[in-house]
């Protein structure tokens, strides 16, 4: 307890209630590049697994309707 109160400054309070300057903001680009990839993989994914109905199961088992 008494480390969290020697290390514990003002800015970190600020920080927790997102009162920070605009020049303290720190980004990870790496990270959001990753955040970003799997984003749009997951979108890919989700927009093929709800465009595909049953006329489309029916369709590759080649029943024609």
């Amino acid at each position: 307890m008494t480390t969290l109160l020697t290390t514990y400054c003002f800015m970190d309070l600020l920080k927790d209630y997102n009162y920070v300057p605009e020049t303290d903001h720190s980004e990870n680009h790496f990270l959001s590049t990753i955040k970003n990839a799997y984003k749009n993989v997951s979108d890919f994914v989700k927009l093929n697994a709800t465009s595909y109905g049953f006329m489309g199961l029916l369709h590759d088992n080649n029943y024609i309707p």
